[in-house]
Formats: C-alpha cells, structure tokens, sequence
C-alpha cells in the first residue's frame, strides 16, 4: 500500500492495539516502515476513535470503554521525531463524532505533532502549520 503510490495517508495501521496487541511488538514490526514512507512521502493518520470505541481485552474477550487504545503512544512519537507528515480525524460515523477526540490526541502528543499535522487537496499535500 505505502509504495503503490494510490494512497495519501497511512489510515487505521495502528488500531489493531484495540485488540488488545502488544504495543512493544506493534511498533517493533512497524519499524520497517518509517523509511517506506520517507522515501514515498505518505503521511500517517492520527484515527482519533481509539479514544471512543472499546478495547477488547484478549485474555477475556471483555469490552473495555473510556480507555485508550491508539493511536500508538510509541510509535507517533518516532514519525514526528523522523518529519513523517500526520493526518488527523475523528473517523466519525454519525454527526455528532465528527472532531471528537482530535483535541485529546494533539494534547497527548503536544505540539510536536503541529508541525507534522497536513492535510490534502486534489492529492497535493498542504502543511497545517
């Protein structure tokens, strides 16, 4: 998907932490690709639902609500330290979704991520800041 060059953004790759992936292991097999994307230019979605839709706990099967479970707490912090451009949504599905969460995920990750934050217009990446 990164280098077939039919894609802006890199959407949902961390909401398998939502089942309740081990983080360490998501992030040590997603190392391979930070230079897929430099090299490629694709950017990587902030998907703010993780902050609203349950996580299931493996060992029971349990929903567990009101916890976070991505984006990578990890991980984002390693594409803003490499330039890797961020995209930010809500992912919402019903009108009243729409912006929720966004403003938890930029205070968790700080300023940091303001200047990494895009978005795209006819395919044509735009910096936010």
């Amino acid at each position: 998907m990164i280098t077939c060059g039919l894609f802006d953004s890199l959407g949902h790759a961390d909401s398998l932490l939502r089942g309740g992936v081990n983080e360490n292991l998501m992030c040590e097999g997603f190392q391979t690709l930070i230079p897929l994307m430099k090299e490629t230019g694709i950017s990587y979605e902030l998907n703010a639902s993780g902050l609203r839709k349950p996580l299931y706990e493996i060992e029971t099967g349990r929903k567990l609500k009101r916890r976070w479970s991505f984006p990578s707490r990890e991980f984002v912090p390693q594409l803003v330290s490499e330039g890797i451009s961020l995209t930010i949504g809500s992912d919402a599905h019903k009108p009243e979704e729409v912006g929720s969460g966004i403003k938890e995920v930029i205070r968790t990750f700080g300023d940091d991520i303001l200047n990494n934050l895009c978005h795209y217009e006819k395919r044509r990446r735009i910096h936010t800041k």
